[in-house]
């Protein structure tokens, strides 16, 4: 069989079983046509009858071109991976981000899996694609059981034949700190409240803890530079945060930042469906005068219509409009027969879907 596949920096030709010129033995190699202008021919292996010579070149199938080169591959090894982090001895902790570390310079499949096993038993893939860069971060899981029995197994993505073990176990402990909430795939809403959740040893990590955000790779920032550690934390998600799915959150003791959990995977944040953006905190509208009520709203989610709604001191005090279109502003004359004063907020509310909502902040309205 002959397959190909473009990679970014060359053409990969794969011969598998190929029949030689002479149709007496069977070899597997590998062209690679750089587009600089290299060509490198690899040695795959031998596969039914083994041939007696490995030379691997270029002709029409007329047999060995003239002036050829011969060039012996069978002294390279075939391709191999080798795991060099954990390979035995190394102890983890649940909740951390943690190195898995190998070698593959003869590999020429550009991707590989990384699996775990506890002793004789294949627990699952970590990740069932990953570049073959030789390193990759792996958060242990919360709920990950503490055990002496571990290995890292590493394995080509295209060929499950090319893989590697660690050489020897490693160890995994229960974190003294463990983030429970959010979940692995968790959909969080901005503008909304969510609670983060943690267990923490009052000993180990302290009386206080700090609670932070990342994005892929990146620290965000702290969404608490310290609070108690209690097992939870609301956190009001801004109205205006970006949407995405690559987040996780860091707890982390005040006192040692050494002593650290992270969520068991990346969560998402998605657009509120509605959310008001005026009137703002603390505004002061008076009667008599037209305002402007005004909201952001993502495709699709609310409809294409609207209601708009008035509040106090957590009293539902009338429409403002039944139905207006979802175009994020409404122009409201204020009544001159309201009560003066503090306390009211603003609904906004989907027509069809009366679950979708979102409401202002606390405002003031005053005597024109």
């Amino acid at each position: 069989m002959v397959s190909w596949r473009q990679l970014p920096d060359r053409l990969a030709v794969t011969y598998e079983n190929v029949e030689d010129w002479e149709q007496r033995y069977r070899i597997s190699a590998q062209l690679e046509l750089f587009f600089d202008g290299r060509i490198r021919m690899t040695w795959l292996g031998s596969t039914g009858v083994a041939a007696p010579w490995g030379i691997v070149g270029l002709s029409r199938g007329e047999g060995r071109p003239v002036l050829f080169e011969e060039s012996d591959f069978t002294r390279f090894a075939p391709a191999t991976l080798t795991v060099t982090t954990p390979n035995g001895g190394e102890v983890w902790q649940t909740g951390r981000v943690e190195a898995i570390m190998w070698m593959g310079e003869t590999v020429v499949e550009p991707y590989v899996r990384i699996g775990l096993h506890d002793g004789a038993s294949f627990l699952g893939w970590l990740t069932l694609r990953t570049e073959n860069d030789g390193a990759w971060s792996y958060v242990v899981r919360s709920d990950m059981p503490a055990g002496a029995n571990y290995r890292v197994r590493i394995q080509s993505y295209a060929d499950p034949g090319v893989r590697d073990l660690s050489d020897l176990p490693f160890t995994i402990e229960t974190a003294p700190l463990a983030v429970s909430s959010p979940a692995r795939n968790a959909v969080w809403t901005a503008g909304a409240i969510e609670t983060i959740a943690w267990t923490g040893d009052i000993v180990a990590v302290g009386p206080h803890v700090r609670v932070g955000l990342h994005e892929g790779a990146a620290f965000l920032g702290w969404l608490a530079l310290r609070t108690d550690n209690d097992g939870a934390f609301n956190w009001l998600i801004p109205d205006t945060w970006t949407a995405g799915g690559e987040y996780r959150v860091r707890v982390q003791s005040y006192h040692d930042a050494n002593v650290r959990a992270f969520s068991d995977g990346r969560f998402e944040v998605k657009a509120a469906p509605l959310a008001l953006t005026a009137p703002r905190r603390g505004d002061v509208w008076s009667m008599g005068t037209i305002q402007t009520v005004q909201w952001r709203h993502a495709e699709g989610e609310a409809g294409a219509e609207v209601r708009l709604a008035l509040h106090r001191d957590g009293g539902f005090l009338g429409w403002v409009n039944r139905r207006t279109d979802n175009d994020g502003v409404y122009c409201w004359l204020i009544p001159e027969d309201l009560e003066p004063g503090g306390g009211y907020r603003m609904r906004v509310q989907s027509y069809e879907d009366a679950a979708i909502r979102d409401f202002s902040p606390w405002f003031s309205i005053v005597s024109g």
